[in-house]
């Protein structure tokens, strides 16, 4: 029996390529909406904090955490940054004690500061050969650097120069290989923008890391948008030390005014802000020898000068007063040593499960429509 439905004609090259067209225009609606999704399972973090608060140092012990490795260029920028940090830091000592007035013309030092005046600090591959690790090392021993050391807070020096003098004739062995303790304690200036990406099931975390010192922060700006939390890091061991930049200003002053800055900018008013109060260890040792109140905005603290428990409290109130916009209680603090992996790895997981919890309606929405478990 003939069918006596209508006739089905033959499609044209111009429905096809219609159909083509409309298929395509799907298909990108489909990765648009899918790419959305993913987006909601990525949080951008943002490392704030003024110069040597100790952001590349977290971010380094996250990346070992995670075992995230890292390139030959990253080991050997490493070891070029250790053995310059020794050379730079004996450098400093030496330059202080002649502002000092102390004698350096001595027979038993004279030779070996001659020797260390030759060296090329804009040189980013210093040489560590033999003589010059026994000039440092010497230097080191000597009275009148030990002198200058002593008044270390009184002009900048990198706080970790200890760890860099004591270790300088390791870091010079032709085939150094830098622990994980020499990784965490190299410091190098950051400048520019860096991007981590850390995978925490479900989700993805964009760690950025802006440089701390002033001229670095007017980049700061371009990064604001969609921005998930704050990871502001604060030197608690600043509070009687000066600026790298300015040596007329003390670092918890300047560190204590950027935060007011940060957290009141209406680009943050309902962000998350996870106030990091680092080198703790630091400023246990150094509240024996100077009381937090040498600090111009620790005056006026009347609790026991040497009981850590009390400063930090204090301190921890005095950083929550700077909030004087947007939702007060967005801020989650903790105080850690981030040289030590177990402070940083209790802090980060305490910090990601925080956000979990914050933005759980988002993730497990996107985690919904792409067919995945969602978060309990």
């Amino acid at each position: 029996m003939a069918c006596c439905g209508r006739k089905v004609e033959p499609m044209t090259d111009g429905d096809h390529q219609a159909l083509a067209a409309k298929t395509k225009a799907k298909n990108i609606d489909q990765e648009l909406k899918e790419s959305g999704y993913k987006d909601k399972l990525n949080l951008k973090i943002l490392l704030l904090g003024s110069g040597e608060s100790g952001k590349s140092t977290v971010l380094k012990q996250i990346k070992l955490i995670h075992k995230i490795s890292m390139t030959p260029q990253e080991i050997r920028d490493i070891t070029r940054s250790l053995r310059r940090n020794a050379v730079e830091c004996m450098s400093v000592l030496v330059t202080q004690a002649r502002t000092y007035g102390y004698d350096l013309a001595a027979d038993d030092i004279k030779n070996y500061v001659a020797m260390l005046d030759t060296v090329d600090l804009d040189d980013a591959d210093i040489e560590l050969d033999h003589d010059l690790v026994a000039a440092v090392t010497a230097l080191w021993e000597h009275e009148t650097i030990k002198q200058t050391y002593a008044r270390r807070s009184e002009y900048w020096i990198l706080e970790a120069t200890e760890f860099y003098l004591n270790n300088i004739a390791r870091f010079a062995e032709e085939d150094f290989e830098p622990t994980e303790e020499d990784i965490v304690m190299a410091r190098v200036m950051t400048v520019g923008i860096l991007q981590t990406e850390v995978p925490v099931p479900p989700l993805s975390v964009t760690l950025v890391d802006v440089g701390g010192q002033r001229s670095e922060r007017r980049k700061w700006i371009n990064i604001f948008d969609n921005v998930q939390a704050i990871l502001f890091l604060v030197n608690l061991a600043g509070y009687n030390s000066v600026l790298f930049e300015d040596p007329t200003e003390n670092r918890m002053k300047e560190c204590l005014a950027l935060f007011k800055q940060t957290v009141n900018s209406p680009v943050f008013a309902d962000t998350p802000v996870i106030l990091v109060m680092n080198k703790k260890d630091l400023l246990e040792s150094k509240i024996r020898k100077d009381p937090i109140t040498v600090c111009p905005c620790f005056e006026d603290y009347t609790g026991p000068k040497e009981d850590v428990t009390a400063v930090l409290e204090f301190i921890d109130r005095r950083f929550k007063e700077q909030i004087t916009s947007g939702d007060p209680n967005r801020l989650k603090t903790f105080h850690i040593a981030a040289r030590f992996k177990r402070d940083v790895k209790t802090c980060w997981e305490d910090v990601i499960a925080h956000l979990k919890t914050r933005y759980r309606g988002d993730i497990n929405a996107a985690l919904k429509a792409l067919g995945k478990e969602q978060l309990p």
